[in-house]
């Protein structure tokens, strides 16, 4: 079998990876809404879809753009100078902590004037909770970033499509299920988001995978 074809296979291959991936991140994700607007009235439906929209514009800035940038560059320097990936990888890193945390001290201390700019005092209790998951969504999208670099999909498929929002969604399911408030939704959030890391971080160490 020529190289082109190999190629073709292996690049086959991950897009059906990555097209299941995605489709079970979509069905847990939809079923966690499903839950969340079931159990829960729709104003704090609303809250929820509210709150998830700021912290996703916060990960936007908090990044940088390397989720987008770090893929390309892992793999342009594993070509021409190997020697200086993990250092690539560690600037990364620590810009997008560094800067996450940043972001977390300003929503957190502004989450009363955001609050009233959308006229919902509910979303500043949200957004108190909810924004410490920020730094560790933006690490767990570097991660994946770097390993994409590597030419790997694995960690993506695994932790971002199906680890996060199966937690999320078993979380949700609890709390409903145990008649707990409205905050433990955010509470979850974060909690989903944490683990995920950490299994990530376990994962990629225990693997040698950088």
């Amino acid at each position: 079998m020529s190289e082109a074809s190999q190629a073709l296979q292996k690049i086959a291959r991950e897009t059906g990876i990555l097209f299941a991936g995605t489709v079970i991140s979509m069905f847990f994700g939809f079923l966690s809404r499903a839950v969340i607007a079931r159990y829960f009235s729709t104003g704090e439906y609303g809250v929820f879809n509210l709150a998830l929209t700021v912290l996703n514009i916060a990960l936007v800035i908090a990044t940088l753009g390397f989720q987008n940038a770090l893929p390309r560059e892992v793999a342009f320097y594993r070509e021409k100078e190997p020697s200086r990936v993990g250092d690539l990888v560690s600037t990364a890193l620590v810009i997008v902590a560094v800067n996450s945390l940043i972001w977390t001290a300003i929503l957190f201390a502004g989450a009363g004037n955001i609050s009233r700019l959308f006229g919902d005092e509910r979303l500043a209790g949200a957004l108190r909770i909810a924004v410490f998951a920020l730094p560790f969504w933006a690490l767990t999208g570097v991660v994946i970033s770097v390993s994409r670099g590597f030419g790997r999909v694995r960690e993506q498929v695994y932790f971002q499509n199906i680890v996060y929002p199966t937690l999320f969604m078993a979380f949700v399911v609890m709390g409903a299920f145990l008649g707990l408030p409205f905050a433990f939704v955010f509470g979850a959030y974060l909690a989903a988001q944490v683990l995920t890391l950490l299994a990530l971080t376990f994962d990629v160490w225990k693997k040698g995978v950088f």
